[in-house]
């Protein structure tokens, strides 16, 4: 029983390190988002001319 109840706590702590990890990846593409906010649309459209060139090399 002692060792169902070690693996448990380990699983707890492992779950909630893993669960900080994508809010603080989150919260910093937030914040890098609202610092180039005006460059939002330019890098959206080179990512659609990104995905269309990838295209246009598909056999």
């Amino acid at each position: 029983m002692p060792d169902e109840k070690v693996f448990f706590i380990c699983l707890q702590d492992f779950l909630q390190d893993y669960c900080l990890v994508p809010v603080i990846f989150a919260i910093f593409a937030i914040g890098k988002r609202m610092q180039h906010g005006k460059d939002l649309k330019n890098e959206a459209s080179g990512f659609r001319r990104y995905r269309n060139i990838n295209n246009d090399y598909m056999p």
